[in-house]
C-alpha cells in the first residue's frame, strides 16, 4: 500500500477521534458575525446560516429546550459553537423553554440565524405567567404562574376561573374536546401550543379563539374570557 493511500484512509479515522471543542478552549472566528442578546446571558448569534450545519441538538428528560450534543468535524461552524451550548433563538423566534418537538420542527424549516448561549442547559424548568383578563370587565386581571406545557383549561379551573359560558358550565365535556365550549381569546399566540386542524375545524370564528382544553402554555401569555361567541359555536 502506498503512503498516500494509507494517509487517505487514516484521515477520517483520525478526525473521528479529535476532541470536541469546549466552552473554555475554542475560539470563535469572524467568519460568522455574532451579536450579544442582552435578554439572555452569554449569547452569540450565527448569521447567514446555511444547511447542513453539522450541528446536532438534543434535549434533557424534560423534553424542553435544546442544546448542542454533537458537531461534525467538517462543519463550517466548528470554530463558532461548542458542546452543551443552549439554543436560544431560531431567527427571531425564542425557542428556549419551548418543547423539543416544536424546536425540531423549526430547525427543519428554513432559517438564516441561530442564537445560542454558552451557558449549559439548566435542569430547572422556569415557570411562565398566564395573565387572565375579561373582555366584559376591564378591571379584571389575574396573573397565574404555571409550568410550561400546562393546559389553559386546567389552570383556569384550578384557580377558580371558568372558561365556560352560561349552562355550558354544567353541560361541558370535562375537557375531552367534544363540546367546543371552553373558548378563550388569545391575541398573541406565540407562547401557546400550535392550533391543530381539528381545533381549527371546531372553532368557526375569529383567529384569536382557542379551545382551552387542548391549548397548552409554553410562554408568558394573556388570555381573555367571555369573548363574543355565536350560539351555534356552543356545540360541536
Amino acid at each position: 500500500m502506498s503512503a498516500s493511500l494509507f494517509l487517505f484512509l487514516l484521515l477520517p479515522l483520525t478526525l473521528s477521534f479529535l476532541p470536541p471543542p469546549t466552552s473554555d478552549s475554542f475560539s470563535r472566528t469572524n467568519l460568522f458575525p455574532k451579536d450579544q442578546d442582552t435578554s439572555f446571558p452569554d449569547t452569540y448569534t450565527l448569521t447567514n446560516v446555511t444547511k447542513p450545519t453539522g450541528i446536532q441538538f438534543s434535549t434533557s428528560l424534560s423534553f424542553i429546550s435544546a442544546y448542542i450534543t454533537g458537531i461534525n468535524p467538517t462543519s463550517k461552524y466548528l470554530n463558532n459553537v461548542a458542546l452543551n451550548h443552549t439554543l436560544i433563538k431560531i431567527d427571531n423566534e425564542i425557542v428556549d423553554n419551548k418543547p423539543f418537538d416544536m424546536i425540531i420542527e423549526s430547525l427543519n424549516s428554513d432559517y438564516t440565524s441561530l442564537t445560542l448561549s454558552s451557558l449549559p442547559l439548566s435542569n430547572e424548568i422556569i415557570n411562565v405567567t398566564l395573565t387572565v383578563k375579561d373582555v366584559k370587565d376591564e378591571n379584571y386581571v389575574r396573573k397565574i404562574s404555571v409550568l410550561p406545557g400546562t393546559s389553559i383549561r386546567d389552570t383556569l379551573l384550578e384557580n377558580g376561573i371558568s372558561p365556560y359560558r352560561s349552562l355550558t358550565k354544567l353541560t361541558n365535556c370535562k375537557g375531552k374536546q367534544l363540546c367546543g365550549t371552553c373558548i378563550v381569546d388569545v391575541d398573541d399566540q406565540s407562547g401557546l401550543s400550535r392550533k391543530s386542524i381539528d381545533e381549527s375545524g371546531t372553532l368557526r370564528g375569529r383567529e384569536s379563539m382557542r379551545l382551552s382544553c387542548v391549548t397548552c402554555v409554553w410562554g408568558d401569555t394573556v388570555v381573555y374570557l367571555n369573548g363574543d361567541v355565536r350560539r351555534d359555536q356552543w356545540t360541536r
